[in-house]
């Protein structure tokens, strides 16, 4: 995570122009942070979603095999 913060910070343009002087500048780096805020929100929730479902997908699993074992 800290690269990631690194890259992003030193590589990334939108903070270059967040901190412009010109006000569409800057509004077009506001724009960038937040899109990019919201798309690793979205990477995050997603990725808990998926372990969540493959959990309940597993869990689902062992208890129909252990309803067949049981008979």
């Amino acid at each position: 995570m800290p690269v990631t913060c690194y890259l992003i910070y030193t590589r990334w343009q939108g903070i270059k122009y967040f901190k412009s002087k010109d006000p569409k500048a800057h509004q077009m780096g506001l724009i960038a942070i937040i899109l990019l805020v919201a798309s690793f929100g979205f990477i995050v929730w997603s990725t808990f979603a998926g372990i969540a479902w493959v959990q309940g997908y597993v869990q689902t699993e062992q208890t129909q095999l252990n309803n067949i074992g049981g008979i």
